[in-house]
């Protein structure tokens, strides 16, 4: 089975799933949204599915997944490494990257 499989595997059917779009949450910042989207957009030229907002079976709710390389990637505006060593426990052994500024987007994802 590949990772994209094992990925979708982790989802929790019962909530949508946002594939290869950006949704937005009133209740995140701007820079939170155009992080999210610029990731998404780099992604999205590399070829790669991703989805947003996708709910894991243990209800935890990364920010953007990465089903081909088995990766949840968090935007990280204002958050503690508290809260995300946290997320790293939640996240069901998908490996975490974390955006937080524009540039941590190429050095993420490659240039």
């Amino acid at each position: 089975m590949d990772s994209s499989q094992e990925v979708y595997r982790l989802l929790n059917k019962g909530f949508k799933i946002y594939k290869n779009c950006v949704p937005t949450n009133r209740l995140e910042s701007d820079e939170h949204h155009l992080l999210k989207f610029l990731t998404c957009a780099k992604l999205s030229k590399m070829g790669l599915e991703y989805l947003c907002e996708a709910t894991l079976k243990n209800n935890k709710r990364p920010d953007i997944i990465v089903p081909k390389w088995n990766v949840a990637i968090e935007i990280v505006v204002s958050e503690t490494e508290e809260s995300l060593a946290k997320k790293r426990d939640s996240y069901l052994g998908l490996q975490i990257y974390i955006v937080r500024c524009v540039k941590d987007i190429e050095v993420v994802l490659g240039g």
